[in-house]
């Protein structure tokens, strides 16, 4: 049977129902979840702000573990089938494990093997993670109606992590992006490959969350642009002011790297700065946001940046 050493979750243990106090057996019982906290970014995402669950450890090395998202859970009728869509309800945002521990006194740390788990939320090969991230953007313009969505801008990844650290990931990836546009013919593709590397960091001070992205990478593949390489950063802070109502800040930048005797042009700087409300619900959350936004080569086929303001509300499932 194929053990995981569990390294992706810490619990804060609140008082046990059940407890022995010699060092090696300290963590033998029942313990109810008071908080937790994840070593990847978005990692509680899912999970809300106020999941339940408990722990068991028990005298011959054995543990278990169940945790709950803090969502309203939709119930169904006993013994009737379920349907894809009820199962995905059912299974999102719930985890639970089972397998052995070890408590490491000098270490101060107890690491969880796992033998079995149901976890729908993510790829996670214990020292790293797996991701795939699919966007879509359209873009309305007003150049045949007042509201035409001219354009669309596809972006595919898939990336693969190592943890450096509890809160900290170094991560190489591959990026596509494709723009398309609806308003006018465009018999050739606008697209470009990238592989690179990224470090993630997540930090806490006080109440205050913080998320730190900083990538860059080569161009690989291109058609049309000029683009040679791109480096970028994220920054983004969280401040709850109670458990419904918060404040956020996200600040993005990317330089783009270009050959310059293809276009005669030097490299091209863009970002985004936005910051607005956070209102949390039992089901999703709503952000209010305003802010501003410098985009290089914002048509497809023109070179050309454009600035605008942003104001605007975001829907999130948390």
């Amino acid at each position: 049977m194929i053990r995981h050493v569990l390294a992706s979750t810490f619990w804060i243990l609140g008082v046990p129902l059940q407890a022995q106090q010699t060092d090696a057996q300290k963590f033998i019982g029942t313990w109810r979840l008071i908080s937790i906290q994840a070593d990847s970014l978005g990692g509680l995402a899912r999970l809300g702000e106020q999941p339940t669950g408990y722990i068991y450890y028990d005298a011959t090395g054995h543990m278990a573990a169940q945790i709950q998202p803090d969502r309203k859970r939709p119930s169904w009728t006993a013994g009737k089938p379920l349907t894809s869509a009820e199962a995905l309800e059912a299974l999102t945002g719930y985890t639970a494990y089972f397998g052995t521990y070890k408590v490491d006194p000098a270490a101060h740390t107890v690491t969880h093997h796992r033998e079995g788990a149901l976890n729908f939320d993510v790829v996670d090969y214990v020292h790293g993670r797996a991701t795939v991230t699919a966007d879509y953007q359209a873009v309305l313009g007003n150049e045949f109606r007042p509201f035409d969505p001219n354009q669309a801008n596809y972006a595919l990844e898939t990336a693969f992590s190592a943890r450096a650290g509890v809160r900290t990931e170094i991560a190489g990836f591959f990026h596509h992006v494709s723009r398309h546009i609806s308003d006018r013919p465009k018999p050739f593709a606008v697209a470009w490959n990238l592989l690179g590397a990224r470090f993630l960091h997540h930090g806490e001070r006080g109440t205050t969350t913080y998320d730190v992205v900083v990538d860059g990478g080569g161009v690989v593949q291109r058609s049309f642009v000029d683009y040679k390489g791109i480096v970028g950063g994220q920054l983004q802070v969280r401040r709850p002011f109670n458990a419904h109502v918060g404040m956020f800040l996200h600040a993005e930048g990317q330089l783009f790297l270009v050959h310059e005797d293809q276009l005669g042009r030097n490299r091209q700087a863009g970002g985004r700065a936005e910051a607005g409300i956070r209102l949390n619900g039992r089901g999703g959350v709503m952000e209010l946001f305003a802010g501003y936004e410098r985009r290089p080569d914002a048509h497809p086929l023109e070179r050309l940046s454009q600035r605008w303001a942003l104001v605007g509300l975001r829907l999130l499932s948390r």
